[in-house]
């Protein structure tokens, strides 16, 4: 295993921390679709999707760090799949009954798969 220097932990680390902040973000819209008191539901999605470029961004940045660890970048290429789900929202975006569909159906699982596959690939570097 290899050791992460001071800099690569630190982004290491706020990375699995956004993984759970878009991962909270996606339970609060799944609540926003049945709780009208809930109102902030495009507004998070539309931050998850900023969140996920910075993901695309960061998961260049990580390959490197772990250009020897295999399972890692395979990890990290996944992220494609999430992307691909999250391209079917392309013009349906104000079609509130497809919008949801495609959250709960393809979004969000999609995402919660990846993400915990990354987590367990990243956790036994960051792990003090």
């Amino acid at each position: 295993m290899i050791a992460l220097s001071e800099e690569q932990y630190f982004l290491a680390r706020q990375y699995m921390d956004l993984l759970e902040t878009v991962e909270e973000a996606f339970k609060y819209i799944k609540e926003s679709f049945n709780n009208l008191s809930y109102t902030e539901g495009d507004r998070l999605l539309s931050d998850i999707f900023h969140a996920f470029t910075q993901m695309i961004n960061t998961n260049f940045v990580l390959a490197e760090y772990f250009k020897e660890q295999t399972s890692v970048l395979n990890s990290l290429v996944r992220f494609e799949a999430v992307v691909e789900k999250a391209e079917m929202l392309d013009g349906k975006f104000n079609d509130q009954n497809a919008k949801q569909k495609i959250i709960l159906e393809d979004i969000h699982p999609a995402y919660s798969s990846w993400k915990l596959i990354v987590e367990q690939q990243l956790k036994p570097f960051i792990q003090v």
